[in-house]
């Protein structure tokens, strides 16, 4: 594996401060909706 994507389990990663809300899980939800549809992932990979 290379070392550039090893990471140790106990480094301390970055956390946002940012709260996501039920409006943004909503919105992903919306967004990515698409991403079930076979017809759309195989246009998506052509």
């Amino acid at each position: 594996m290379s070392d550039d994507l090893h990471q140790e389990p106990n480094q301390e990663t970055e956390r946002s401060e940012v709260a996501v809300t039920l409006a943004d899980l909503q919105r992903l939800s919306e967004l990515a909706r698409d991403l079930e549809d076979p017809e759309v992932m195989d246009q998506a990979w052509s």
